[in-house]
């Protein structure tokens, strides 16, 4: 009989990928079947019903709960026992007590420049929602995640050590966000968790990382949370910042009255649009009136309602607090009525379809916590996407992808700081805490604002940002390149 412990996280409806990317891998659409001899590529989840067998890009996630779809030759399993499949030289394990979670790295990955041997691998996670409306917002994140892990163990490992990496989708659900970061410590040995992205499902998140005391470098940073859980270290700006410095940007350009309009789904609507544009009074601060507030739900279907009354108000800007889709059925909504105000975003939302018409005939602004994903014009963007050419070509980039990079890079960096001595032995959860605290107005090299960390938070807010803007020629830009504004 299952415990109820293992029934919680039997229901981690997830396809979890497990790569130990070596030598000139490649993770994209194109060649997902397809590792190099010796490359590991699992995909592992505990099973409630029969699988099926098929390829899978190894930054896609599964969403039927209790199926795992595997890569290569390899077959799932029925029943509750996890089933593990391989590619390349490795077999594939179909049955057995537990997943074959400690394949070992093979020589194709080097070892690193600096590095007097290489050292025992190390297994990192990553939660978030991948699937659904939500989840449609980060797809840039998803892939990204795989790339620089590819990256990283092209270029000899993390800190020497060769990367483990497992991503699981939680489905916006806290007790299945809370599980699967109790799966990944516990039973993968996890030491870190690296580019969470759980705007919904926070309380869960956190209250797994509370318990298996493991730090999450970056992710969202969308609620509050990100600043007052001691575990999560947010990579360059944070919440506040996401939202008032795209209300900056829509009053330098000229906006004087403002409607703020918040989903009802999860705090980080209230706290990012509600509480920091009036609240906190950013609005005022900028030059900007709150002619019209209220709540709305990323479920309707319109929003003509909404936009009427802020018309009638007078906003010549609109704070939606919406997912991607809302965006876009809410400027609709606004279009049927001729209604085109400025709309400040946080930067997840922009996702949307740049051909949308009605959104280009409204200006948009951003404000990315990290580097603008389109700048390419120094030697760390150009990495970013060269990166992403090599490894996932026909992948999308966008704000989640370069926020993704810029966790995975302060990562690396957090190892690094730990010097020779850690290079050979294996890595803990504790030696992330130990390099985190070393970390002292670290820009890695340009592609987030000044970031200093204690070694167990709460972390500092950093209210600094990237400003984007969208225009009517469907294009995004970064009018002051990598140059953060501060407020």
């Amino acid at each position: 009989m299952r415990t109820p412990r293992s029934c919680k996280v039997a229901a981690v409806a997830v396809a979890v990928g497990l790569v130990l990317a070596g030598c000139g891998s490649r993770v994209d659409e194109d060649v997902a079947e397809s590792q190099p001899a010796g490359v590991t590529s699992a995909l592992t989840a505990p099973q409630t019903a029969t699988g099926t067998t098929g390829a899978v890009d190894p930054g896609t996630t599964a969403t039927q709960p209790g199926t795992t779809t595997t890569t290569g030759t390899g077959t799932t399993a029925t029943g509750t026992t996890p089933a593990t499949t391989t590619t390349g030289t490795t077999p594939a394990t179909t049955s057995g007590t537990k997943a074959n979670a400690g394949t070992k790295a093979t020589g194709n990955v080097p070892v690193a420049q600096g590095c007097a041997k290489q050292g025992p691998p190390v297994t990192i996670g990553q939660v978030g929602t991948f699937s659904g409306l939500v989840g449609a917002n980060f797809a840039g994140a998803i892939k990204t995640s795989y790339v620089w892990v590819n990256y990283m163990n092209q270029h000899g490992g993390l800190g020497c050590h060769p990367i483990r990496f497992i991503q699981i989708d939680d489905q916006s659900n806290p007790a299945l966000s809370q599980a699967a970061v109790e799966r990944l410590v516990s039973k993968e040995g996890a030491v870190a968790i690296f580019a969470a992205y759980v705007p919904l499902d926070v309380a869960g998140f956190q209250a797994g990382l509370n318990k298996m005391k493991v730090a999450a470098i970056g992710g969202d940073q969308a609620a509050p949370e990100w600043n007052s859980n001691q575990y999560m270290y947010p990579v360059g700006g944070t919440p506040r910042a996401a939202i008032a410095g795209s209300v900056q940007q829509a009053a330098e350009a000229g906006g004087k009255k403002i409607a703020v309009l918040y989903c009802v789904e999860a705090s980080p609507c209230g706290s990012n649009f509600n509480d920091t544009i009036i609240k906190d009074g950013f609005a005022k601060k900028f030059g900007m009136d709150v002619v019209y507030s209220g709540s709305i739900s990323i479920t309707q279907p319109d929003y003509t309602a909404q936009c009427q009354n802020a018309k009638n108000a007078g906003a010549d800007v609109v704070a939606w607090g919406l997912d991607r889709a809302g965006l876009q059925r809410a400027a609709k909504s606004c279009a049927a009525i001729g209604y085109f105000p400025k709309l400040p975003l946080i930067a997840l939302q922009g996702s949307f379809d740049p051909s949308d018409q009605n959104l280009r005939k409204s200006t948009a602004f951003l404000s990315g916590l990290s580097f603008p994903y389109m700048l390419d014009n120094t030697p760390a963007t150009k990495l970013f996407h060269d990166a992403m050419k090599q490894f996932a070509p026909s992948a999308a980039i966008d704000t989640a992808g370069s926020g993704t990079w810029a966790a995975g890079q302060m990562l690396a960096k957090i190892v690094e700081k730990l010097g020779p001595a850690a290079q050979t032995r294996p890595l803990t959860k504790e030696d992330i805490f130990t390099g985190a605290g070393k970390i002292n107005k670290e820009t890695l090299d340009g592609i987030i604002p000044a970031t200093t960390y204690k070694a167990v938070g709460p972390q500092a807010e950093n209210l600094c940002y990237f400003g984007i803007q969208f225009g009517s020629d469907g294009v995004f830009r970064a009018p002051k390149g990598l140059k953060p504004t501060c407020l």
